[in-house]
């Protein structure tokens, strides 16, 4: 039998396991990830909406370069 929902509908929603993409009927398995994603992790949504916040300090030479985790802040690991 054929649903508007297509054959994902029937799949069980499991909070472990993401669902699975079938090629049929992207937006509908877009709106079934996205909330998966958001239940299990909400700062991880966050972090591939917004990208994360990578800290950074000038080198010698005055380069950007990444602050190694030694060299991290309290507030740089807040906004990672």
């Amino acid at each position: 039998m054929t649903s508007i929902y297509g054959p994902s509908m029937y799949e069980s929603q499991s909070i472990t396991k993401p669902p699975l993409f079938n090629g049929d009927n992207y937006p509908f398995w877009k709106n079934l990830m996205r909330l998966f994603i958001k239940s299990n992790d909400y700062v991880l949504w966050d972090v591939m909406e917004y990208r994360p916040t990578i800290p950074m300090k000038r080198d010698d030479e005055g380069r950007l370069v990444t602050k190694t985790k030694v060299e991290m802040t309290d507030e740089d690991r807040r906004k990672i």
